[in-house]
């Protein structure tokens, strides 16, 4: 979809979505996010996920997404109001009421064509069945990155047994106690799971209505119920279906094997309607391995050459995309990363970007690995490698260059911290250092020597903490 019918869709949208109210939003409706690992769900990604009791589950397996809580939402949006949930989009709105917001967005795209005519019909219905899912079964994971948290991997979760929470001054990141008031202590993969219950109950009545069917982690390739539902796909073909799988890209090669031969059943024999497959990398080499703690950069490329080469395009049916979760410490190496990419896209054909795409979004949270920490120096290296996407654009160089929307997101980035570069870090800093100080000893890394680049940053944040 191009850029401009992107947001002539949000236009059209957001003129349904007044004839409702002036904060209807269909997503509230139709997207789900299920984390089935900890009994939490939420609808797009920017409202916090919300646990759902089991009493309520045994009474309505639909709650997954239809849960109280989000019914008062749908309420709101009913009758006018803007659920506080849903800042992100009213902050934008509320700027200038000409702004297109992601609720526009959201309501634009595909997998809600003829939705909003269903709901109208009975909008409170507590059965409602989503278009687009997204689901995690567990938090088994290999690899404990950085920015990620024990309620999404195991493996960080290790840490924090072993350990503690990490103490970054001011509190404690990933403190157990806490997480069990918050009922974000992920039940084990062993350990039977109503909400993995409950969710096999309604599969398959949601499959039936499904656009868009998303499997997310953990690592999903170590799951079982991974390959149990694209197993129940392979035998019930969704020609309309678009499925995704996130991977780490970093599992045994039985596992690669494995999700390769069923892809290519499945685009093959037009069983679904696209196949996308989402991993992530934010830098290169030893700094990326530093990033996501447990990846082999090594063979996290040749997996990603694998899915990339023996998975078929087939007329467009199949893409890789980057998910590259930007952050301070991608700065240095990311120009590599970049390099690689129109190399890579250079060696395999001219219409290759259609074949692995880079999505980049500047990490939010944690604040202390932001990129809002970086300084002159780093956004100069930024606005380099922001003028090299601009200068290898598609227009420029033929088809391996980079996309309009690759190049935008960089420069989203870029803007990000050119906004933030007089704010007093001073905390962020202190909580950089710490944090940073005690990942070195639990995970036997080193920071200093594997970002040199970054030296001048760790010691003004050292001297920041111990001030």
């Amino acid at each position: 979809m191009s850029k401009s019918s992107y947001n002539s869709n949000a236009e059209i949208a957001r003129e349904k979505l007044n004839n409702i109210s002036c904060s209807m939003c269909l997503a509230k409706w139709t997207q789900v996010t299920m984390h089935l690992h900890n009994g939490h769900t939420h609808s797009c990604h920017h409202p916090a996920p919300h646990f759902v009791p089991l009493d309520e589950l045994e009474k309505n397996p639909h709650a997954l997404h239809n849960s109280i809580y989000k019914i008062e939402q749908r309420k709101k949006m009913l009758a006018g109001e803007q659920p506080q949930e849903c800042n992100y989009c009213w902050n934008i709105e509320n700027l200038n009421q000409g702004h297109l917001s992601d609720r526009h967005y959201k309501s634009g795209e595909d997998w809600n064509e003829g939705q909003l005519e269903k709901i109208q019909l009975n909008p409170l219905d507590e059965k409602f069945l989503p278009t687009y899912v997204e689901v995690s079964f567990n938090n088994t994971c290999n690899f404990a990155c950085m920015y990620c948290s024990p309620q999404i991997s195991s493996k960080w979760m290790e840490d924090v047994k072993q350990s503690g929470g990490y103490d970054i001054g001011d509190y404690e990141v990933h403190n157990l106690d806490y997480m069990k008031t918050q009922n974000l202590i992920p039940i084990l993969a062993r350990e039977e799971n109503p909400y993995i219950d409950a969710f096999w109950k309604i599969w398959p009545e949601l499959y039936t209505n499904l656009k868009v069917f998303r499997i997310t982690g953990g690592e999903p390739l170590l799951s079982k119920h991974t390959w149990r539902i694209l197993e129940y796909i392979q035998e019930n073909p969704n020609p309309n279906l678009v499925l995704g799988i996130n991977t780490n890209l970093g599992v045994q090669d039985v596992f690669i094997d494995k999700l390769i031969k069923i892809a290519n059943d499945l685009i093959l024999n037009n069983k679904i309607k696209d196949f996308d497959l989402y991993t992530s990398v934010e830098s290169f080499g030893e700094q990326a391995e530093y990033i996501r703690d447990g990846m082999e950069f090594d063979i996290f490329l040749k997996n990603l050459n694998r899915v990339t080469t023996e998975i078929p395009m087939l007329d467009w049916k199949a893409k890789t995309i980057i998910m590259a979760t930007y952050n301070v410490l991608s700065i240095p190496n990311f120009r590599k990363l970049l390099e690689w990419l129109l190399e890579w896209r250079t060696q395999h054909g001219s219409s290759t970007w259609k074949k692995l795409w880079l999505d980049i979004s500047y990490l939010t949270y944690p604040d202390w690995q932001t990129v809002a920490l970086a300084g002159e120096k780093e956004l100069r290296i930024m606005q380099e490698d922001l003028a090299f996407m601009q200068a290898n654009k598609e227009q420029l160089v033929g088809h391996q260059g980079f996309q309009d929307t690759e190049v935008d997101k960089m420069k989203r980035a870029v803007d990000f911290v050119q906004s933030n570069i007089d704010k007093d870090n001073s905390r962020e800093m202190k909580q950089f250092y710490k944090f940073f100080d005690a990942y070195d000893i639990r995970r036997n890394k080193n920071f200093l020597e594997t970002f040199p680049e970054l030296a001048h940053l760790y010691y003004k944040c050292k001297e920041k903490s111990n001030g």
